[in-house]
C-alpha cells in the first residue's frame, strides 16, 4: 500500500491486491520560488527602511508596500518551497462489488508531515495530457475548450515543462496542471482508458 493510505479507509481492498499502484511526489527543479522570495523580503526591508527617514513624505505608502511584498514572499513560501504534491494512479472498484472498474488518478498535496487528498479522478474520464512550457502555457491542444476548472499541482513556480491533463467532469471540462516523472506520465497514458468489470 501507498505511503498515503493513512488518510483512506483502513484495510485494503481486493482491487488494490490484484492490481498495482504507482505514486510519484513532484521534486524540486529550480529555485525560482526562493530567488522571488528573497528579492522580496529584501525588497521589503529597504521599503520600510527608507520609510523612516526623516522628511519621506510618502512613509506610510513604504510601509504598506513593504507589508504587501512580506505577505507576498509568505505566500510564495508557503505555496513552493514548503508545500508540495505526490501523484498517484491507484485501483478504483466499485461500491456496490466491491470489483475493480478502472483506475483514479489522485493528486495529494503535502505540507510537512501532512498530506491532504487535493484530486480524485477516475483515469477513464481523461481526455488527453498535453505538454506545456512556462513560455507556452495554452498550447493550441488546449486553446479549443472554452472556460475549463483549472487546477495547479505543480511543485515548481516556474517550471521549464509541465503537463496539463484533460479529464470530464460533472461539472464539465477540468484542467489539472501536475509535473510528473516520465515512468509515471507512462502509466497514466496506458490506464487513461482502461476499463474493468462495470
Amino acid at each position: 500500500m501507498s505511503e498515503f493510505d493513512s488518510n483512506e479507509s483502513a484495510g485494503g481492498s481486493e482491487a488494490e491486491e490484484n492490481y498495482t499502484d504507482y505514486t510519484y511526489r513532484a521534486t524540486r527543479k529550480n529555485k525560482s520560488d526562493i530567488v522571488l522570495s528573497v528579492v522580496m523580503y529584501v525588497s521589503a526591508v529597504v521599503a520600510y527602511g527608507f520609510s523612516m527617514i526623516d522628511g519621506i513624505g510618502s512613509a506610510g505608502i513604504l510601509q504598506y508596500l513593504a507589508l504587501v511584498l512580506i505577505v507576498a514572499a509568505v505566500f510564495v513560501n508557503y505555496r513552493y518551497t514548503w508545500q508540495t504534491y505526490a501523484y498517484r494512479i491507484k485501483p478504483l472498484e466499485s461500491r456496490n462489488t466491491g470489483d475493480f472498474i478502472g483506475y483514479s488518478f489522485i493528486v495529494y498535496k503535502i505540507t510537512g508531515k501532512k498530506s491532504v487528498m487535493a484530486a480524485n479522478i477516475p483515469c477513464r474520464d481523461c481526455i488527453k495530457i498535453v505538454e506545456c512550457t512556462h513560455k507556452n502555457k495554452r498550447p493550441a491542444a488546449l486553446a479549443a475548450y472554452e472556460k475549463p476548472m483549472r487546477y495547479f499541482f505543480t511543485k515548481n513556480l516556474m517550471p521549464a515543462v509541465y503537463y496539463t491533463a484533460v479529464f470530464r467532469a460533472d461539472g464539465g471540462i477540468v484542467f489539472i496542471a501536475f509535473e510528473p516523472d516520465d515512468e509515471f506520465l507512462s502509466y497514466l497514458r496506458e490506464y487513461m482508458n482502461k476499463k474493468g468489470s462495470e
